[in-house]
């Protein structure tokens, strides 16, 4: 597996606006909550393991995406 760094510091306020995909075959840690990494797996065309620490976030993030 590749390593690659991004500094997403340039972002104002999503990852979505320096990034239209996440990197693929790899593992991503986004780190920063709220900056929409989960948001942009979650409403891409191909598949992606997410992992969270609690039930009630996922119930929450598929409700956001109509999932």
């Amino acid at each position: 597996m590749n390593h690659l760094e991004l500094d997403l510091t340039s972002a104002k306020n999503f990852i979505s606006e320096v990034l239209d995909d996440l990197p693929q075959n790899c593992m991503f840690n986004k780190v920063l909550c709220g900056a929409g990494g989960t948001h942009i797996a979650l409403t891409n065309d191909k598949p992606y393991v997410v992992l969270v620490p609690y039930i009630e976030l996922i119930k929450s993030k598929l409700s956001q995406t109509n999932k």
